[in-house]
């Protein structure tokens, strides 16, 4: 990363973040202010759909018995422990789709 001022880039994917702020305000209900972020090539929708279902008969595979307690993107798919506090620590199985690169577009 280099950065200057409230401007930075990844010189590694040349990915701009651009973050300002305006002074805060003191008000009845605490302080008050506005910041603005720009991030101009946001990751956030890359990587892979996991789906981790309980493995209610604890056979290891999804066999239509095992309700889907959490979907979301993950930009790093992993199995470390339990991916979150909604799947359990024990017998559960997680399935990622999607692209890792994505398709092209156009003609």
């Amino acid at each position: 990363m280099q950065q200057i001022g409230p401007v930075s880039v990844n010189l590694a994917s040349g990915n701009l973040v651009y973050t300002t702020g305006t002074p805060s305000v003191s008000t009845v209900g605490g302080s008050m202010g506005v910041a603005f972020a720009y991030n101009s090539q946001d990751y956030s929708a890359f990587g892979l759909t996991g789906s981790y279902s309980s493995d209610a008969n604890q056979n290891g595979n999804f066999d239509g018995t095992d309700p889907l307690v959490l979907r979301r993107n993950d930009p790093v798919p992993g199995v470390a422990g339990s991916p979150a506090p909604s799947v359990p620590s024990d017998w559960w199985l997680a399935r990622w789709t999607d692209w890792l690169i994505p398709p092209a577009s156009g003609g």
